[in-house]
């Protein structure tokens, strides 16, 4: 079974900043001159933002519910207010 909608929307959102703060930084040492073309590099960049992602969740699974339940629970805990 998938992942609910949400939470693979989360992780492409994850992934495309992960690339686009990958390609601010090191854009300045690409050279189109060189025998890669730009779609390459940046296809490399994001497969290996893809796999960093990958990896990182593996280490760290998610909670049961996924994101959405953790979002939820962080609501609750904005407006809970100890007695």
């Amino acid at each position: 079974m998938g992942a609910p909608p949400a939470t693979s929307g989360s992780r492409c959102r994850d992934v495309m900043q992960n690339v686009f703060e990958a390609v601010h930084r090191s854009l300045a040492q690409y050279r189109p001159e060189s025998s890669v073309p730009f779609a390459a590099w940046l296809w490399t960049i994001t497969l290996n933002k893809t796999r960093d992602l990958i990896r990182t969740r593996r280490r760290r699974p998610e909670t049961p519910g996924g994101e959405a339940m953790q979002q939820r629970l962080l609501v609750c805990q904005m407006h809970w207010k100890p007695t």
